[in-house]
């Protein structure tokens, strides 16, 4: 999905008086502000919107991540054969630390992500072989997060709010 093609998100739903922006709107808001933060996420392009006989339509779309590939899709097959293979091992610490340091960033700035699942975190195919053959470790810049609809910054509760983004972040690996 996200790896492979341009980032698409469309929603519709029933507007209410005083309703959050739809779920496009605050992907393209997250996108923007995690980029500003200096957290690694897709490049919105392009936002839509219209209202019409109180059905709201809106579609975002961000630049693709060609050549990035979900964590999650590389556990069953490549980390948790990890323990013979030297390189194997050095992908998989490497993985480990560039996402601990995405949620320690993601955290500091004072987001929440709300989904912290390794099938939201991409890594760079590229930099992700090269670093397992010895090349430089793999960093925060090489990775990618994604689905961004529900990010916020919580005003109250903030530690809850790490709290679970790590256990789904832990629940994932």
């Amino acid at each position: 999905g996200h790896a492979r093609r341009a980032g698409l998100l469309a929603r519709r739903r029933r507007r209410a008086g005083g309703a959050p922006p739809a779920e496009a709107r605050r992907e393209w808001e997250a996108a923007s502000a995690l980029a500003a933060a200096g957290i690694p996420g897709p490049v919105p392009v392009a936002l839509g919107e219209r209202v019409r006989g109180g059905l709201e339509e809106s579609v975002y779309a961000s630049e693709e991540l060609r050549g990035f590939v979900q964590i999650e899709a590389l556990v069953p097959a490549r980390i948790r054969a990890a323990a013979s293979d030297p390189a194997r091992v050095r992908e998989r610490r490497g993985l480990a630390l560039a996402v601990a340091e995405l949620a320690r960033r993601l955290h500091a700035a004072g987001f929440a992500h709300r989904d912290l699942y390794l099938t939201h975190v991409l890594v760079s195919e590229a930099r992700l072989a090269e670093a397992a053959v010895g090349g430089p470790p793999l960093a925060v810049e090489d990775l990618r997060l994604i689905d961004l609809q529900r990010v916020f910054r919580p005003h109250a509760l903030a530690g809850r709010w790490r709290v679970k983004d790590l256990a789904a972040l832990a629940h994932s690996t």
